[in-house]
């Protein structure tokens, strides 16, 4: 097998165990504040893969030297402001509002390509405006009035960036953490994310900005967060890393319209009702767009001079 299939069932896996996180963490936010949860998820998930660094290794993960402690910053950081950003706007946006412009994020590396003369594929195009549409519609429920449910606040302009950046990071990893060892740059990202999220929530308590509410977790809410932390966390991130070696920005964007498709197809199964018709033929549509994202099409001739799945960045 070669690095783009191998890319894409890491990046099938990296869909699958991020989706089945979704039923616990709605769980524990009842249970936990979901910023602390998520603090706890980066810490555990990185000693994890530490211990798993040191059982290949016989030796402890090395300090990052110089020019890699800002480097993998440049990487962690992202990680930690989606999830600030998310759950506190989420205290006041829709959770719809928040789906949609999540779901409009990936289209931006085709948007900078545009700016920079470098057209991408007609096909790429196609699919991943497919991709999106659906992915909206889904999220909107086919109620197009769950629009006009935004409200003009910083942490939603805070959200946007976050996740244009959360989107950028595959061009990211190919900038500055390209030569560093996939395993060891998994686990530094996922400790200076924790760090940077610390560091924000330590100011938000001393100047009283309540995005957090501590707690001490029961012995329930611990299990819980080990789990998503081990297998929700440490496992996606390496996985996600992997993928982001052999997939252009746009493609790894893209399969993330696959994920709202799992998430409904899961709560379906765990909840036992049946699907309305507008979630079937969004999540066909959705099925289409990454089929059109993987696989190139002779009617599409913008693909026959170069492969659209592994299109440069």
């Amino acid at each position: 097998m070669t690095a783009l299939p191998k890319a894409r069932f890491a990046t099938s896996l990296y869909l699958l165990v991020i989706s089945s996180s979704y039923p616990i963490a709605s769980w524990l936010a009842d249970k936990v504040d979901p910023l602390m949860t998520v603090l706890c998820r980066f810490w555990i998930a990185g000693a994890a893969l530490g211990l798993i660094y040191l059982v290949r290794n016989t030796k402890l993960p090395t300090l990052p030297k110089g020019s890699e402690w800002w480097r993998l910053l440049l990487l962690a950081a992202p990680l930690a402001l989606y999830f600030i950003s998310t759950f506190t706007a989420a205290k006041t946006q829709s959770p719809v509002i928040l789906a949609v412009l999540f779901t409009l994020a990936p289209l931006t590396p085709i948007l900078v390509g545009f700016l920079r003369n470098q057209r991408a594929p007609t096909q790429i195009i196609v699919s991943m405006l497919l991709g999106a549409g659906a992915a909206i519609y889904l999220a909107l429920g086919g109620n197009f009035d769950s629009l006009h449910q935004t409200k003009d606040e910083p942490w939603l302009y805070i959200y946007i960036l976050s996740c244009l950046l959360f989107t950028a990071n595959p061009i990211l990893i190919k900038t500055f953490g390209q030569e560093m060892p996939l395993l060891w740059r998994s686990i530094w990202i996922l400790l200076l994310s924790g760090a940077v999220m610390l560091v924000v929530l330590l100011i938000s308590l001393t100047f009283k900005l309540e995005l957090i509410q501590t707690a001490v977790p029961s012995t329930e809410a611990w299990v819980s967060i080990i789990w998503i932390s081990l297998v929700c966390t440490a496992v996606p991130m390496f996985l996600y890393q992997y993928a982001a070696h052999s997939l252009s920005s746009i493609e790894l964007g893209g399969w993330h319209y696959g994920l709202p498709v799992l998430v409904m197809l899961e709560q379906a199964i765990w909840v036992g009702r049946g699907l309305s018709s507008n979630e079937i033929s969004s999540a066909l549509l959705i099925i289409i767009a990454l089929v059109l994202l993987t696989t190139p099409i002779k009617l599409f001739k913008g693909c026959k001079k170069e492969p659209c799945a592994s299109s440069s960045n």
